[in-house]
C-alpha cells in the first residue's frame, strides 16, 4: 500500500515544494527543525533532500486486511511484535536473572549516572541502545519476517509528503509505529506555532475562586494542561495526594505565608525529596506491569521498537497520555511471555502518581516528574511554573521570596524533581557539561526566554540557538500576544474542547515529534 516507487509524482512533489518555500521565503517566518530543534528562516528550506536522505518503512497486511507499519524501525523486532502481539502468536522464551530495581531517580544525563546505576543493579545509560536482539526459538526455519512476508521501502523525502495523511491515519489507528530517533519524518514547525503550542499544553492549577485568572481559564477549580484542558478537577488531585504520601507530611509542608525565605525553601526541598523518594526514574528496563510481559523480571534490560498510540486503557481523560513505547524485556527473561509491554507517556497528574501502584513505583523521566511536582507544589498552595530546557529537560520554576530581600520581595527559584535538586541553575552547563542553547519558562498564558539564568556564558548560547536576540524577543512578544488573545487550536478550527483530554490517537505527527524531545526518546 505504501511501498510505492521512489520516481511517483517526484517532479510534481518537487514543483509544489518550491513554490511552498517561495511563499515561506517571503514571509520571513521562522522554522523549527523537529529532528534536532534549531531555528532557522524559511528562507533556508530544508537541508534535506531526495539524495541525502530516506527513511525505511516496513510494513505487512495482517489477515483481516488492516495494514500495520513501522517507520525506521528494527525490522526483525517490529516482525516480532507484529507475531507475537498484533496476531497473538507468543513464543516461549527461557528465563534468565538480570539486573534489579533501582529506587529514586537520576536523570541518564547527570554526571556520573553509569556509576550510580551499576551501584542500583541497572544498566547503564547507554545499555538500551546497544542491546542486540537475541535469537527466539521458533517452530519454523524461517524468521517472522519472512514468515509474515513484511514489505521494506526506502522512502526518500519527496514521499514523505504524499505519504503523510496514510501515515496520521496509521497512527491514528494505532497501526504505525515510529522508530528511531525524535523526528524519523524530518519534519519542520513554524517556531511560534511551536512555542505556542509548547505553553499551551503547559501545566496550570486554577483554583475553586478562579484566583488570579478571571476570565482567562476555561475552568477553576482543576489544573488545566495539554491545550487548556481539566487534567485534574482540584478534589481529585487533593484525593490521589492523600493515597500516595503521607497525611502529616502534606498537612507540614502545605504553604504557609508566615514563612521567611530559608523556611520556604526547607519545605519545598522536603517535598521534592519525597517525590523522588517515593517514585522511581524510569531507566529503559522490563516494566512487566501487563499481562503481555507478566512473567518478564522487573528491573532487566528492555529494547526500544518505537512509539505508538496509546492503548485505551492507558488514554483516559485524565491520563494526558502522549504517547507509548513499545518495548520489549530481555527475550530470555520471559517464559511463556512475549515479553513486549508498552511505556506510556503521561501528562496528567493522577496517572502519574497512580505509577505507584500501577507500574512499580516507576513514574516516568524528567517531563513526569516535573508534572507530578508541579501538581504536588501547586495543590499544597505554593506557585509554580513549568520549564522546557531545548537541549532536552525539564523542571520547574518556585516563586519563593528572595533570600537577602526585603520581606515581600520575591522570585523564581529553580527545582529539579527529578534530581530533587533547588535552587542550582548552573548545574547542567557546569556539573553536567550540557550546551544550552534556549531554555523557556512558561504557563498557558505567558513564555519567558530564562537562559541567562543558567547560564555563565549567555553569548555562546546566543551563538548555538541559530536565532539572534531581537528577532527571539519579537517572536515571544508575538507568541504572548496569541496566548492572551488566542483560543487553542483542535483538529477543527479553535475553541474550547467540551471533553477533558486529548487522546493519543488525536496528536499529529508534527506534535509527536516536538515532544518526542522532551519526553526523552
Amino acid at each position: 500500500l505504501l511501498g510505492v516507487t521512489a520516481a511517483r509524482g517526484a517532479q510534481g512533489v518537487a514543483q509544489r515544494t518550491s513554490l511552498r518555500r517561495g511563499r515561506a521565503d517571503s514571509s520571513g517566518a521562522l522554522q523549527l527543525d523537529l529532528g534536532s530543534l534549531a531555528v532557522s528562516s524559511a528562507s533556508a528550506g530544508s537541508s534535506m533532500t531526495s539524495s541525502n536522505w530516506g527513511a525505511q518503512l516496513a510494513s505487512v497486511l495482517l489477515p483481516h486486511g488492516d495494514e500495520v507499519a513501522c517507520l525506521n524501525c528494527d525490522v526483525p523486532l517490529f516482525a516480532e511484535w507484529v507475531e507475537e502481539v498484533v496476531l497473538g502468536n507468543v513464543v516461549s522464551h527461557d528465563v534468565r536473572s538480570d539486573a534489579g530495581v533501582g529506587t529514586g531517580g537520576k536523570h541518564p544525563n547527570a554526571p556520573d549516572y553509569d556509576r550510580w546505576a551499576k551501584e542500583q543493579g541497572m544498566p547503564s545509560a547507554s545499555f538500551a541502545q546497544s542491546i542486540v536482539p537475541e535469537a527466539t526459538s521458533s517452530t519454523s526455519q524461517l524468521p517472522a519476517w519472512r514468515r509474515l512476508n513484511i514489505s521494506v521501502t526506502a522512502l526518500h523525502m519527496m514521499q514523505i509528503a504524499e505519504f503523510r495523511p496514510r501515515l496520521q491515519h496509521l497512527w491514528s489507528t494505532r497501526k504505525l509505529v515510529l522508530g528511531y530517533g525524535a523526528d524519523p519524518l524530518r519534519q519542520r514547525m513554524d517556531f511560534a506555532d511551536a512555542l505556542t503550542q509548547l505553553a499551551r499544553s503547559s501545566p496550570a492549577f486554577v483554583p475553586a475562586n478562579c484566583g488570579p485568572f478571571g476570565a482567562s481559564a476555561p475552568f477553576c477549580g482543576a489544573l488545566l494542561s495539554d491545550g487548556l484542558e481539566r487534567s485534574a478537577t482540584e478534589d481529585e488531585l487533593h484525593a490521589v495526594l492523600a493515597d500516595s504520601f503521607d497525611a502529616e507530611l502534606l498537612r507540614a509542608h502545605r504553604f504557609n505565608a508566615s514563612w521567611n525565605a530559608a523556611e520556604q525553601r526547607q519545605h519545598v526541598r522536603a517535598l521534592l525529596a519525597a517525590l523522588k523518594g517515593q517514585y522511581s526514574f524510569y531507566r529503559q528496563t522490563c516494566l512487566a506491569h501487563k499481562t503481555s510481559s507478566q512473567n518478564c523480571e522487573v528491573g532487566s534490560p528492555s529494547q526500544l521498537l518505537g512509539r505508538v498510540a496509546c492503548a485505551d486503557e492507558d488514554d483516559s481523560p485524565s491520563a494526558g497520555c502522549v504517547y507509548a513505547e513499545v518495548r520489549r524485556c530481555g527475550t530470555n527473561t520471559c517464559g511463556s511471555s512475549s515479553g513486549f509491554f508498552e511505556y506510556a507517556r503521561f501528562h496528567g497528574p493522577v496517572q502519574l502518581f497512580r505509577t505507584r501502584a500501577d507500574r512499580h513505583k516507576v513514574m516516568g523521566q524528567c517531563e513526569e516528574f516535573s508534572r507530578a511536582a508541579y501538581a504536588l507544589m501547586s495543590a499544597l498552595g505554593y506557585e509554580a511554573r513549568y520549564v522546557l530546557d531545548f537541549t532536552d529537560h525539564v523542571w520547574i520554576e518556585m516563586k519563593l521570596l528572595s533570600e537577602g530581600g526585603g520581606s515581600s520581595d520575591t522570585e523564581w527559584v529553580h527545582a529539579d524533581p527529578s534530581e530533587g535538586v533547588l535552587g542550582n541553575p548552573l548545574m547542567y552547563e557546569q556539573g553536567w557539561g550540557k550546551q544550552l542553547t534556549m531554555i523557556f519558562a512558561m504557563t498557558p498564558w505567558r513564555i519567558e526566554h530564562v537562559t541567562e539564568r543558567y547560564t555563565k556564558n549567555y553569548t555562546a548560547t546566543e551563538a548555538r540557538r541559530g536565532i539572534a536576540e531581537e528577532p527571539l524577543r519579537a517572536m515571544l512578544e508575538k507568541v504572548n500576544r496569541r496566548l492572551k488573545f488566542e483560543l487553542p487550536k483542535r483538529s477543527w478550527g479553535h475553541g474550547w474542547s467540551t471533553s477533558r483530554a486529548k487522546p493519543s490517537k488525536d496528536r499529529s505527527l508534527e506534535e509527536l515529534a516536538l515532544w518526542s524531545h522532551f519526553e526523552g526518546v
